[in-house]
């Protein structure tokens, strides 16, 4: 019945319009939120705060903490040849998960570590590899591997990165961010990979996603 009163008068600019978009904006007004500490907050400033606090630490960076960080530099630290960093993404928009693979390989080839880095937000695709690309970045910084190439077979994104046409994008934030590791490190760009040439490094964003905790390697072989 509903759906037929909607058919014959929701269109026109009537009362039964007006009742309507006022309940839908009723419902999906937020009341309050639960902050850090599960203090439920009502306020308007206390809102702004938390959902400010939240999207702000959801696209920071924080270094891994000592043994992970153990994991994934001792078997790269002390070479001389280039290394190449790999980064690929996996999206969950429905259940709200994504997952990111990240491979360090030396100049043959050989995977030296690996992670696999889950992050408790779905992110549409072109954010989700950007993200990936930025914490390749940020790995590499970490480790000080130099000569380094980070490489995606994004072409989308990596031209986003290397044209620096970010500004009105939706991931620019993400982008400015690679911009800046990029250049502290002396990158001038990202390389573009062949299209499904990163299976290694989407396997391990997808383990990631499915398991739905970060997981670190060392010493794989390609």
């Amino acid at each position: 019945m509903a759906k037929v009163d909607w058919m014959t008068k929701g269109d026109r600019n009537s009362h039964f319009f007006y009742a309507k978009a006022s309940g839908r904006r009723a419902h999906n007004r937020i009341v309050g939120l639960t902050d850090d500490n599960g203090t439920w907050k009502e306020s308007k400033i206390d809102l702004v705060s938390i959902i400010s606090t939240y999207f702000s630490s959801l696209f920071s960076y924080s270094d891994p903490n000592n043994q992970d960080f153990e994991k994934i530099t001792k078997n790269v630290q002390g070479r001389s040849s280039e290394q190449k960093i790999n980064c690929r993404a996996v999206s969950d928009l429905v259940n709200k998960g994504t997952g990111m693979g990240i491979l360090i390989r030396d100049h043959g080839g050989t995977v030296l570590s690996s992670c696999s880095l889950f992050l408790d937000t779905g992110l549409d695709f072109v954010s989700s590899i950007a993200f990936a690309i930025l914490k390749g970045v940020q790995f590499g910084k970490c480790c000080g591997l130099l000569p380094l190439c980070v490489e995606s077979d994004s072409s989308m994104v990596v031209k986003l990165i290397n044209l620096r046409n970010h500004s009105s994008s939706g991931c620019g934030n993400i982008v400015s961010d690679i911009l800046t590791n990029m250049s502290d490190m002396g990158l001038s760009s990202i390389s573009a990979g062949k299209k499904g040439s990163k299976k290694a490094a989407f396997a391990l964003a997808y383990k990631a996603l499915s398991r739905g905790n970060d997981l670190f390697w060392g010493g794989l072989r390609s």
